[in-house]
């Protein structure tokens, strides 16, 4: 039965090599009944030392897990996603049709199984899963979703094995073929003369196998045989047990949620899967290419600023951003300013400047580009104008919570980790108490214990030993569900992270999201003036900014340390700026809740 799998796998077992094999049929394998999250029960395959290699599901269809698809990559047919997604993977979801890219894999029916790859790294698999519609034929318009998760970085079954689970950087996606120079003729010999002993001596145990020397093809065939074996045997097993998993249902429905909590329990900075470039995976670009695209990016928007005139001077970071990253023609992961032999868009900047494109100046060591080539410079005028192809990921047909930020703006999020008073309660969901949780995750831990002991009741809850505990409420006093979230995060640890627009997430800081300080007061009688302050844990540079709200304000800016020998700078705008800093402050992903205003101009009404 797996010889069969194998080939619709698009192998031929015969034809690989002794080690890719093994990889693929390990030794001595073994089997056990497992409930995935989605409550479904499977059967799982594992090693000797209970490495999870394969999982049969109900229906019939064979799974290899990731661990499985890490020494052999080429098995599947693959989907690419974004890294983000593989969070919402991480927290029970299936992969939606639009979180799919290019390239779509051919001859991929409903029902396939199918390897999920990221993006930014192309060769990892980093889940596993069994496809819901015709990925080979996805449109931009399709909805729906594209196949149900079975397995995936980071989930119970892949936690629960204590060997090495770390999640490679890249992996070659070529089919390995037999080496000749090692594959000769005399092992080809020396299998028949095997073959020939089998034919006149009585079938001997695996062990005397291996005392005789038996060859490793043997091994791998009699491995091949017993998970077709147990295949076979599981089967009548499950037909009888169908019908008692119908009487436990309850139970086992308690026992479905607790190990989605399992599933969904993340720990922030988890080492970034490195980006690659494959040829097999989509298009790849060199140094150069990349520089390329580039120049004819700066080259389109100089030519569309002969129509439609440019707002100068503008920040290099803001040209940057608005002007340059938008008219590249191919936008992509891979294709981005690092990977470019320039590094650094300053030194772009000054590169362009030199070829007579730009005129820039310095100012706090921030470029600020002040004036651009026109229909004067043969390569701007002659320049042609090229459509930009925009991703899937560029034309917002998805949205997340991300880790990396990919749409351009900067992302902050709160992680939350127990104390020792809520500690009993995350010990009992098998989650761990030296780690941090997103909210999300707080919520649904709070949701399976109510409904796992039955402590709803309407709109309220009534408090167990454990939960009166970690909301430091009385055993069997009632409180609403509206009040368990804030009385859970009250006792635990508040950490946060902010993610800089296409980076990866940074390390924990302690403590809530800062706020960043808007202030409008009077100065020297009638003026009034805006001042915004606390902006640099949001990693913007106080000097950036000031160019940026003279554009958007269309008045004088200044900056100043907040006090006297901070390094901290507060930036100062003419006149009642407030609405214009917010909406500046929005566009680059502020939510109103990290901003805080006071108005000084107000006067207090008498009482």
């Amino acid at each position: 039965m797996f010889r069969k799998k194998a080939q619709t796998y698009g192998l031929e077992l015969e034809k690989l090599p002794n080690d890719a094999k093994n990889k693929i049929v390990p030794k001595d394998l073994r089997s056990c009944k497992i409930q995935l999250h989605s409550g479904e029960t499977a059967l799982l395959y594992t090693t000797e030392g209970e490495k999870p290699v394969w999982l049969k599901l109900r229906e019939g269809a064979l799974v290899p897990t990731v661990l499985t698809l890490w020494g052999c990559p080429y098995l599947l047919k693959k989907l690419y996603t974004p890294i983000y997604t593989i969070e919402r993977l991480q927290n029970g979801a299936d992969l939606m049709v639009p979180g799919v890219f290019d390239p779509l894999p051919e001859n991929c029916p409903t029902g396939t199984v199918v390897a999920i790859h990221t993006v930014q790294s192309p060769t990892v698999p980093l889940a596993v899963g069994v496809t819901l519609t015709n990925c080979s034929d996805i449109t931009e318009e399709q909805t729906g979703k594209a196949a149900y998760i079975v397995n995936v970085v980071g989930d119970t079954l892949l936690e629960g094995y204590r060997g090495d689970k770390k999640v490679p950087t890249k992996l070659d996606l070529s089919i390995p073929s037999v080496d000749e120079s090692v594959e000769t003729e005399s092992s080809v010999q020396e299998e028949s003369t095997v073959q020939a002993d089998r034919d006149t001596e009585k079938e001997p145990s695996s062990q005397t196998d291996e005392a005789k020397g038996v060859g490793q093809d043997d091994c791998v065939e009699e491995s091949a045989d017993k998970l077709a074996e147990l295949l076979l045997e599981q089967e009548a097993e499950e037909e009888e047990e169908e019908e008692e998993n119908k009487e436990q249902n309850g139970s086992e429905g308690a026992a479905a949620a607790e190990a989605t909590i399992n599933e969904e329990s993340e720990e922030p900075n988890n080492e970034a899967v490195e980006q690659e470039q494959e040829s097999n995976s989509g298009p790849s670009f060199t140094t150069e290419e990349i520089d390329g695209l580039f120049y004819r990016a700066l080259l389109q928007v100089l030519r569309k600023a002969i129509d439609t005139p440019l707002e100068l001077p503008i920040p290099g970071s803001l040209f940057l951003s608005q002007h340059l990253l938008p008219n590249l023609a191919y936008q992509d992961a891979q294709v981005n300013m690092k990977a470019t032999s320039y590094r650094k868009a300053q030194k772009f900047f000054k590169a362009m400047e030199k070829k007579k494109l730009l005129k820039c100046r310095e100012r706090n060591g921030e470029v600020v580009v002040q004036s651009v080539a026109g229909k004067d410079a043969p390569e701007v005028r002659d320049f042609t104008i090229y459509k930009v192809k925009k991703t899937k990921s560029t034309s917002g047909t998805q949205q997340s919570n991300t880790s990396k930020s990919a749409s351009g703006k900067m992302v902050a999020r709160e992680y939350w980790k127990p104390r020792s008073i809520t500690a009993p309660l995350f010990r009992e969901h098998n989650l761990s108490e030296t780690k941090f949780y997103p909210t999300d995750t707080l919520k649904k831990l709070l949701s399976t214990h109510v409904e796992k002991h039955g402590l709803g009741s309407g709109k309220n809850v009534k408090m167990d030993d454990v939960l009166a505990s970690a909301l430091s409420s009385k055993n069997g006093a009632s409180l609403s569900r509206e009040e368990l979230l804030p009385s859970l995060q009250k006792n635990c640890t508040l950490n946060h992270t902010i993610t800089p627009p296409g980076e990866e997430e940074p390390k924990l800081a302690k403590g809530p999201i800062p706020k960043v300080q808007i202030l409008i007061e009077r100065r020297g009688g009638n003026k009034i003036v805006t001042r915004i302050s606390n902006v640099e844990p949001f990693h913007i540079n106080p000097v950036t900014l000031a160019e940026e709200l003279r554009v958007h304000c269309a008045g004088a800016t200044s900056t100043s340390p907040i006090r006297e020998g901070s390094d901290l700078k507060e930036v100062m705008v003419q006149g009642p700026q407030q609405k214009a800093v917010i909406k500046l402050l929005e566009e680059k992903g502020f939510k109103p809740t990290w901003i805080t205003t006071t108005d000084k101009t107000i006067k207090k009404k008498k009482k």
